[in-house]
């Protein structure tokens, strides 16, 4: 595995939790 590859799978990760994050305090915020 290259560190490039770590690197896109981080961001990936960090960007899903994001949006997980986002539209669980959206969902709360009703």
């Amino acid at each position: 595995m290259k560190p490039s590859t770590w690197r896109t799978i981080l961001q990936l990760a960090v960007t899903i939790i994001t949006a997980i994050a986002t539209t669980l305090g959206v969902t709360s915020c009703r």
